[in-house]
């Protein structure tokens, strides 16, 4: 059995994973997925007995990760900031900030094998440059399918065979997201976080928070959205404009990611932050 290890909840994360399951299957392996949220232990149990292991978009700090590495099998796939600098020399280690983690992904296992359309456009928007035709629709429509291989083979032969069918169906979405985000955005209020002063911070859903941190982000130093998981946890999201390096920020809690776009994720509630406590 091989175990892929992949960042949730994301659609870049999933969209690796699913691009692994893809070229691993075809291969006649037993695949299992699983998914996991930074701050999230090692899942020693579920290893055991993997012939190899692939961590995919997001990774554990290095003296997590040094250890396994001597027990288990693995590969590190992962493009975010916080990883790089943390991960630098360790073997079995694909990163790059150009490509997000389903674009490296699919360059891993289909190095000679040109991208599907679902890749590409996955990254566009993780990447957040929205530089393909019809982007913005096209990765509403995407957003609207369940964490599943089979939804996602639906997906990826939808894109292929129909992209002006999946522009339409996602402008509608995208109407819709963009007025929930917009009335979200009203309900931010400033408050101080971490210490630092004036941040807005809003509760949101995670098929929002991308969109909503980014619009409330302008005019302050960064911008927190939350939301609370299945498991209880408190997840935050933190978007910048790209002057202020918001993953060294959630790496002091257990995070990751991007100098404009990281997050975490914490059993403390947002009033806790809000009195510069870590």
């Amino acid at each position: 059995m091989i175990l892929v290890l992949y960042h949730y909840p994301c659609t870049d994360g999933f969209t690796a994973a699913w691009v692994a399951h893809r070229a691993l299957s075809s291969r006649g392996e037993r695949v299992r997925l699983l998914p996991r949220s930074y701050g999230e232990p090692f899942p020693t149990e579920e290893a055991e007995g993997a012939k190899q292991v692939f961590i995919l978009d997001f990774s554990y700090r290095r003296e997590v990760l040094e250890p396994l590495m001597e027990k288990y099998r693995i590969t590190v796939i992962d493009h975010h900031a916080t990883a790089q600098k943390d991960l630098e020399g360790l073997p079995n280690v694909f990163f790059d900030m150009n490509r997000s983690g389903a674009g490296l992904t699919w360059d891993y296992f289909f190095p000679e094998n040109e991208r599907l359309r679902l890749v590409h456009y996955v990254e566009d928007r993780d990447l957040w440059r929205f530089q393909h035709p019809h982007s913005m629709e096209v990765n509403a429509y995407i957003g609207t399918f369940s964490y599943s291989i089979s939804e996602y083979n639906r997906l990826a032969s939808e894109i292929e065979e129909g992209l002006y069918e999946v522009r339409d169906r996602g402008a509608a979405v995208l109407r819709y997201i963009e007025k929930g985000a917009s009335l979200l955005c009203d309900y931010a209020r400033k408050q101080t976080f971490l210490g630092y002063e004036a941040i807005p911070v809003v509760n949101a859903p995670p098929f929002l928070s991308s969109e909503v941190g980014h619009r409330t982000c302008h005019g302050s130093l960064f911008s927190v959205s939350w939301f609370v998981d299945e498991e209880g946890f408190y997840v935050y999201s933190l978007r910048s404009d790209g002057g202020f390096d918001v993953s060294a920020l959630a790496k002091t809690q257990g995070g990751g990611g991007h100098r404009a776009a990281a997050g975490f994720r914490s059993r403390k509630s947002p009033e806790h932050y809000s009195k510069g406590c870590g």
